[in-house]
């Protein structure tokens, strides 16, 4: 908590004043908040990696993106995410195990369910 509050007044600050090191005071914000259980701290974590997202395609907020979208249950998009990762670096191993665990949710999510027998 201490450690957002002050990452936020940083990232506020650099903003405030165009620093270029805003960017990564922005992912280690979002990387601070995603470690929450709070669904608003990874909501706002995930805006924060849009917007270092918009500046920098690096394969460390994809994939931190992609675990943030499986957390809040949005399998489909982490799927997206872990596959554009993938593509900027075919050898992320995180990518890749993420992907596998959002279609095997998804996969699960999307396999009709036995009626039990009522006797």
């Amino acid at each position: 908590e201490a450690m957002a509050a002050q990452l936020e007044a940083r990232y506020c600050d650099e903003r405030a004043r165009g620093s270029c090191a805003t960017e990564r005071t922005a992912f280690l914000l979002a990387y601070t908040l995603a470690r929450s259980a709070d669904p608003g701290d990874k909501k706002r974590a995930l805006a924060l990696l849009d917007e270092c997202l918009a500046h920098t395609c690096r394969a460390e907020y994809v994939v931190l993106r992609a675990r943030l979208l499986y957390d809040l249950e949005e399998f489909n998009s982490c799927r997206q995410a872990c596959a554009h990762a993938l593509r900027l670096d075919p050898r992320n191993a995180d990518a890749a195990q993420l992907k596998a665990k959002a279609e095997s949710r998804l996969e699960r999510g999307t396999r009709p369910t036995r009626a039990r027998a009522t006797t």
